[in-house]
């Protein structure tokens, strides 16, 4: 009897032991899901960082593996201290240097910061002001040389009137970071139609996250143009911003995947309104390495227009005879740029341009003053002839002489062109 009762206490007790373990780990399951539903929910309020959730999944757009995020900052700091550090102890230091100084503004890194941090990189670009937004997405660097005026900072741009103390230009520039998915990026595509409105010289810069035509993606799956109607349209109401080419690699973003995965696009690109064109028409952007980053960096830089007599370029008559001129042309027109067909004819234009005004003076130098050195230096060689008669001092005369006539007829052929004979 007393044995029976035992039994059925020690069956009591183990059966309330096992009922407390399964208690304990259904405790500790809730208690992880509630961390990661926790972790989720944290993670979804960043539209450009998160790669599973509705509004940031898609697989074009997104890289073979997520680094944590403080190891992915560290490498970027290493790079940035690397090219652009107080030190500049780099083969690029002098240029850096100097069109950091010219243009007085940066835009900057793309990554979690705090305003520790946002002053470590002013200090290490040797900056004098600084402002990120809302997000820290955006960061903008300039020194005191630049007057900045900020006019609205959100979540996808930073837009700001910009001028030079010594320039009496103001223009507007807004920073572009866009989010990945179409219906986030249609605040940002309001705000742009607004600052149109406003009518003054404007240009836009940065990551657009959505390309213009199918040739400016390769790899994955075919593209859906659909996805690109709304950045088109808004491109078209606002006055027609012209994309304004570049120099460099065709593509700015890679998803860092290898092989058949591998997929490219233009995301970044900068474009400009007429009015900004016209007050500063020598604007240019390179694409620079990707460093740190999955986006290839932009470089802009930006020529004031000076209110001068212009020298206007003039093709002379004595140059097609010149058995090399029709390798320069063709040479120069290869190089590859890339833009709108009337912007791309008109960049090969001022290149070409350029390119033969260099080519004539390397060649023929200054026709006139060569004239009178050749003329000078005959006069000296049949002196000597007279004096010193040989074969040599006669072949040197003969030489200079040619060339004395050569430069006679260059001459005869620009006074004709010039009085349109």
């Amino acid at each position: 009897m007393n044995h029976s009762a035992d039994l059925e206490k020690k069956k009591r007790e183990a059966i309330k032991r096992r009922k407390q373990r399964e208690a304990s780990i259904h405790g500790d399951n809730d208690q992880v899901q509630g961390e990661n539903k926790s972790q989720k929910q944290y993670r979804g309020n960043s539209d450009y960082e998160v790669i599973n959730t509705e509004d940031e999944f898609d697989e074009d757009i997104q890289s073979l593996y997520e680094r944590d995020d403080e190891e992915a900052e560290d490498e970027t700091s290493a790079h940035l201290i690397k090219a652009v550090g107080s030190t500049f102890q780099n083969e690029f230091q002098y240029e850096i240097q100097k069109v950091t100084n010219q243009q007085g503004f940066l835009q900057g890194v793309e990554r979690k910061s705090d305003n520790s941090k946002l002053n470590k990189y002013k200090f290490l670009l040797s900056m004098d002001n600084t402002l990120c937004n809302r997000n820290d997405k955006i960061w903008l660097f300039w020194i005191n040389h630049m007057e900045c005026d900020t006019l609205e900072v959100c979540d996808q741009h930073i837009t700001c009137w910009i001028k030079h103390v010594k320039h009496n230009e103001k223009f507007i520039i807004s920073l572009i970071y866009a989010k990945c998915k179409e219906h986030l990026r249609r605040p940002l595509w309001e705000k742009l139609n607004h600052i149109y409105d406003m009518d003054s010289p404007w240009c836009t810069i940065g990551d657009f996250n959505v390309i213009t035509s199918t040739e400016e993606k390769h790899g994955g799956m075919p593209y859906n143009m659909n996805k690109s109607l709304e950045f088109i349209d808004i491109i078209e109401a606002c006055g027609c911003l012209m994309d304004i080419g570049y120099s460099g690699h065709h593509y700015t973003w890679c998803n860092q995947r290898s092989a058949y995965a591998r997929v490219v696009k233009r995301l970044d690109r900068a474009m400009v309104n007429v009015k900004c064109l016209e007050c500063m028409p020598q604007t240019t952007i390179s694409h620079l390495l990707a460093v740190g980053s999955d986006n290839y960096a932009l470089l802009m830089k930006m020529d004031v227009r000076i209110d001068q007599k212009f020298k206007y370029f003039k093709m002379l008559h004595c140059w097609t005879k010149n058995d090399n001129l029709k390798h320069i042309v063709q040479n120069s027109w290869e190089e590859e740029v890339l833009g709108d067909p009337m912007l791309k004819f008109h960049q090969n234009m001022r290149k070409l341009a350029s390119t033969l005004s260099t080519w004539s003076k390397k060649e023929y130098s200054n026709v006139f003053s060569m004239v009178t050195d050749f003329e000078e230096q005959v006069k000296n060689a049949r002196a000597n002839v007279i004096q010193n008669y040989s074969e040599e001092n006669r072949a040197k005369l003969h030489l200079i002489n040619a060339q004395y006539i050569k430069y006679l007829k260059l001459e005869a052929s620009i006074l004709k062109q010039k009085i349109h004979l």
